[in-house]
């Protein structure tokens, strides 16, 4: 029997933008599909929002005192847009929002809620015309969860915020008395357990609280602390209900992240994941320096079965993604040292445009380790050449170059943040979180050009144009490259954006002195380091 969506536990993010890793990187390198943004009608009085307007139909993404990588609602639903159209055939994701004020106002109510999701979901339309988003009216019709597969390419959208969420459930039940469709589905939590002395007691009151409603938010702090409540997901699961287990935040004064005082450590992890929660959120993205908090096959394939749910990880579908592990030096000045998977062209058949996405860890790593879009003259370790660059932590995209037989300017970096016509747009989603990159070989591998994209889009993207090159000998050396910068191996992830394969076979090469190799592979992911 298939898999269904109540069969399998996975990795939450909590509170997905305050994280150090960006969205991007959740999601195409960690290969986490639990999300979390917190929805505010007015603005957060730090240095992300400014003096910004109060949005009508839209929020703004933080929560006090922390830095966000997304800024309004609207910029999340971008980025969930360019991982869509970067894997369309992803595994289903569940995305949690969660209300921090009460649903009033003009443009802050749950209709415009409601429809800003169903809108979404009709802009990503499957081969049939179906919606992306799996709709909670639709799940209410069939009475079951579906299988994965089914829900292959699909977004969940459960809302959170118990205080303002009786707004929205009345809305909801208005939607059903005059038998409209609604997209998204409450995920409340019981309000007080204090005489509730059993997980049996629990989901009665829980089901009379909240009748209709299929998901559960349970403070994982009180969870542990309140005897006879350890079967409460499990009982939850028996009546169709998922779970989901979120930390308690510490409001202390940080700004790059949050304090929480559970779910940071083996034992109360596999506490969790035991009791048999099905989104398990917490602060450890990164699953090389936390690795029990890994959920994810070396496929890529996001899910654990639960206990007693038979099922092993699907083939994977969608992109070609290329994985390079490496230690070296840098791709900088006079010299090179790199770990370079390339093609070689003959010079007529050099021009080429070539998209992907470089994903990277994004957190406990040396900065200045690269991914990078190359075209070089040779694999000499001084040879000429062109890069788009994505640096691994903490920096931009920039464009680098070499010209050895320049007397001046002989190496230079053009950063995304000199780009004029990206800085009108207003960066709304943190600058070194951006993973979209093209590289144009032209003029029969004398010239060459490097784009960047806030967002993926397919054939409708908008590329940023950074800089434009041309050289005195062909680059016709073309491929993928990554540096570590030191001592510390760094792990990049190349997504082949392309429409087929970009690439024919590429030969994985040293480039320079002190590179070694730790692992290369097609569509293989990082688990636990």
């Amino acid at each position: 029997m298939a898999l269904t969506y109540l069969d399998v536990r996975q990795k939450s993010s909590h509170n997905s933008f305050y994280q150090r890793e960006g969205i991007y990187d959740q999601f195409l390198f960690w290969r986490i599909h639990s999300l979390e943004f917190d929805l505010n009608p007015e603005p957060q009085d730090v240095e992300v929002s400014g003096s910004e307007p109060t949005p009508s139909r839209d929020w703004f993404v933080y929560e006090d005192p922390f830095k966000t990588n997304v800024n309004r609602l609207s910029d999340a639903i971008d980025v969930l847009k360019g991982i869509h159209f970067a894997e369309p055939a992803h595994e289903v994701i569940t995305v949690f929002l969660c209300l921090k004020k009460p649903m009033v106002g003009e443009g802050h109510t749950p209709d415009v809620l409601d429809d800003i999701v169903t809108t979404f979901g009709a802009s990503l339309p499957d081969s049939a015309g179906r919606s992306a988003v799996y709709a909670a009216s639709a799940h209410e019709a069939s009475g079951t969860w579906p299988a994965l597969d089914d829900l292959r390419g699909k977004f969940i959208f459960a809302l959170t915020g118990n205080p303002f969420l009786p707004a929205f459930r009345d809305y909801l039940d208005q939607r059903r008395a005059a038998q409209e469709p609604f997209s998204i589905f409450l995920a409340p939590e019981l309000d007080g357990v204090d005489g509730v002395a059993s997980g049996a007691a629990f989901v009665a009151a829980f089901k009379a609280a909240w009748p209709k409603v299929c998901f559960a938010n349970i403070n994982f702090h009180t969870w542990k602390d309140t005897p006879g409540l350890s079967d409460v997901p499990q009982r939850l699961f028996e009546t169709g209900i998922v779970s989901r287990a979120y930390p308690r935040t510490l409001q202390v004064p940080l700004v790059e992240e949050a304090a929480v005082d559970n779910l940071n450590d083996p034992d109360e992890w596999g506490r969790a994941k035991l009791a048999g929660f099905h989104h398990i959120a917490t602060n450890k993205i990164n699953s090389f320096v936390d690795p029990f908090s890994c959920t994810n096959a070396p496929n890529g394939w996001p899910f654990e079965p639960r206990a007693g749910a038979a099922g092993q990880p699907p083939a994977l579908v969608g992109r070609t993604v290329i994985r390079v592990d490496v230690t070296s030096g840098d791709i900088f000045g006079d010299e090179d040292s790199f770990a370079f998977a390339h093609a070689q062209f003959r010079q007529d058949e050099a021009n080429r445009r070539v998209a992907f996405y470089i994903a990277s860890p994004n957190s406990n790593v040396e900065g200045w380790a690269k991914g990078a879009l190359m075209a070089r003259a040779s694999l000499e370790k001084d040879a000429d050449y062109f890069a788009l660059v994505r640096p691994a932590d903490d920096h931009r995209f920039q464009v680098q170059w070499r010209k050895k037989g320049q007397s001046t300017s002989r190496y230079k970096e053009v950063f995304l943040g000199d780009n004029a016509e990206m800085k009108a747009t207003g960066f709304h989603i943190k600058p070194d979180t951006l993973v979209f990159g093209r590289l144009d070989i032209l003029n029969n591998g004398f010239r060459a050009a490097a784009y960047v994209a806030l967002h993926w889009a397919g054939p409708n993207t908008r590329w940023f144009p950074l800089a434009e090159e041309v050289f005195d000998h062909p680059l016709v050396f073309q491929g993928l490259a990554a540096s570590s910068h030191g001592n510390q191996a760094i792990t990049f992830q190349f997504g082949d954006l392309g429409e087929k394969q970009t690439f024919p076979a590429l030969t994985l090469s040293p480039i320079g002195d002190d590179v070694t190799f730790w692992s290369s592979g097609v569509n293989s992911y990082p688990t636990s380091g």
